[in-house]
């Protein structure tokens, strides 16, 4: 994507995979999110675990695109080179293919994984010889995170929820990822306090909300009605203290009430305080 400055948030997608599990007890979470860690050498967020994702490429706004995506193109054309980037981000980083047809065992996702990864343009030819969309109608909303402008490397990404519709077996790629695992949402976060992984605060925040729903259809049924707004945290330092101001907290611009709304990092752990009713 051409033409930005590093204050101008590049667009970019990530999609929170989620894959049902058996043997549920009562009071948890009868699914598991995916997450990969970063390479400890990646600019951003070295070493967390996060969803797969990644930035939009010149190659997702190829015209091509529509006349393959036929009847299921979206009028917005921001949201479908969103939609296309997050589908090809996840093959790369995670071996997940979210296409109509599903792609059989006999697809060789090995040697076109590596070929995408190389060029992302690949991603458009994978779809035309395999005979397959990307099904961007499967992806839906969660929300929208601007990061603050105070960081040097700055994305305005969308977060989508998917289920997984295929039996490709989930790999990190070795290259912008060193791991994977498959999280409870409340694994996640316990794993997060013991120390044993590290999330960044938006990611910790909407382990946060998914954990609020334990059931996978009720928790994608919310999501296909979620109102997204764009979520520009401000970072304010206080002491041993590092504050990530959100939206209706009193001392972001978009104040709309008295109050906190705000995530407080300290000592490598964090607390939502929330004192308003704004939601996100």
């Amino acid at each position: 994507v051409r033409g930005r400055t590093m204050s101008t948030p590049k667009l970019a997608a990530t999609i929170i995979v989620l894959k049902t599990r058996k043997n549920v007890l009562k009071g948890e979470s009868n699914y598991k999110v995916l997450m990969v860690k970063r390479s400890n050498k990646s600019r951003f967020m070295p070493g967390a675990h996060v969803f797969p994702g990644g930035i939009c490429e010149d190659s997702d706004t190829n015209q091509n695109w529509s006349s393959i995506l036929q009847h299921r193109s979206i009028n917005n054309a921001k949201q479908q080179v969103i939609r296309l980037a997050a589908i090809r981000e996840l093959f790369e980083e995670a071996n997940i293919l979210i296409t109509e047809p599903v792609l059989e065992l006999d697809f060789d996702h090995a040697k076109w994984r590596q070929l995408v990864q190389k060029d992302s343009s690949q991603f458009l030819k994978l779809c035309i010889e395999n005979n397959c969309v990307p099904d961007i109608s499967s992806l839906y909303p969660w929300s929208n995170w601007i990061t603050p402008v105070q960081e040097k490397w700055r994305y305005d990404t969308y977060f989508f929820l998917a289920t997984l519709n295929n039996r490709l077996e989930a790999k990190h790629d070795e290259i912008e990822t060193t791991g994977l695992d498959w999280f409870t949402p409340e694994q996640a976060l316990n794993s997060f306090v013991e120390k044993k992984i590290f999330l960044p605060p938006p990611t910790w925040l909407t382990l946060i909300q998914l954990n609020e729903y334990k059931n996978i259809e009720h928790l994608v049924e919310t999501s296909k009605s979620r109102v997204i707004s764009p979520i520009e945290p401000i970072i304010r330092h206080e002491e041993s203290k590092m504050m990530v101001i959100l939206p209706g907290d009193n001392e972001h611009p978009t104040k709309n009430t008295p109050g906190y709304h705000r995530i407080i990092c300290e000592n490598g752990n964090y607390t939502y305080q929330q004192t308003t009713s704004s939601k996100l």
